[in-house]
């Protein structure tokens, strides 16, 4: 059981149009929790009411690009640092992360007291996914795609995503370290996503494993590390109509465009869960 008063949530990213909303519901329903908007100068407008509601404004400088991968520089830096500042902040052990564009309903309160996180794990003992279809590790068949997590929404211990979100930019992962590139999202984007990056970098740090394609290809070792992950109810929270449709959900089923027979089957496992 996670009790609200023990529990900090960082919304961390873009300072939104909606932003102010998200926030302001989360304050609604989680009354004594500690809340950390970890944004950029925009959300200074909004200062003295989110002072009025104890929420903490921290404002970060841009910490631009991760330019590794040319074909699709990734904001993944910001992502990272502007999660940690707020992480440095926080006074709980347990840590919920919202993108700026999300917020929650009245139902998490009491998913939270169902949630136990067991600390002598590596990882996440409970990970929370509005848009599960998306980022399942389920969507990944044959081993063409490794597990990653998601950008959307986590749950875990503070301890664990410093972990995970732990970043020397001089030893960072880089496209030398790949032994074999993978060839994995074709024409959508980048071969790898920024949540894989994050997560290959993770593993290569904590297994001292000199060949990221070894670890982007080994889904016994994602599994070792990911297994006690559990993907929670979608009700739990609200999301972005443009986030929430079904081109988008579609897409990301089709990311292996590089291998037919893959995205086949992605579009049929996206038939039989949607």
């Amino acid at each position: 059981m996670i009790k609200e008063k023990n529990l900090t949530i960082i919304m961390n990213g873009r300072y939104e149009k909606n932003t102010r909303l998200n926030i302001l519901n989360v304050r609604k329903i989680l009354p004594t929790s500690q809340i950390i908007l970890s944004t950029y100068k925009d959300g200074l407008i909004d200062k003295e009411i989110y002072s009025d509601h104890s929420i903490e404004l921290l404002v970060n400088k841009d910490y631009g690009d991760y330019k590794e991968f040319p074909d699709n520089p990734k904001n993944l830096f910001r992502m990272m640092q502007t999660f940690n500042k707020g992480l440095k902040e926080s006074k709980n052990n347990f840590i919920l992360r919202l993108r700026t564009d999300y917020s929650v309903n009245k139902c998490l309160k009491k998913q939270l007291k169902r949630t136990k996180i067991n600390e002598k794990k590596i990882f996440i003992k409970k990970k929370m996914i509005k848009m599960s279809k998306i980022y399942s590790t389920n969507a990944a068949h044959l081993d063409y795609d490794n597990f990653h997590f998601s950008d959307q929404v986590l749950l875990s211990t503070r301890k664990q995503l410093k972990d995970i979100y732990y970043i020397d930019k001089k030893k960072f992962l880089k496209k030398k370290d790949f032994s074999i590139y993978p060839k994995i999202n074709g024409k959508w984007g980048s071969m790898l996503a920024s949540e894989q990056i994050i997560w290959i970098n993770f593993l290569k740090r904590k297994f001292k494993i000199k060949d990221a394609f070894k670890i982007y290809q080994n889904r016994e070792l994602h599994n070792q590390i990911s297994k006690n992950i559990i993907i929670m109810d979608n009700n739990n929270f609200k999301i972005p109509k443009r986030l929430n449709n079904l081109r988008t959900k579609i897409r990301f089923y089709a990311m292996n465009n590089y291998n037919f027979f893959a995205k086949i089957l992605r579009y049929i496992y996206f038939i039989k869960n949607n």
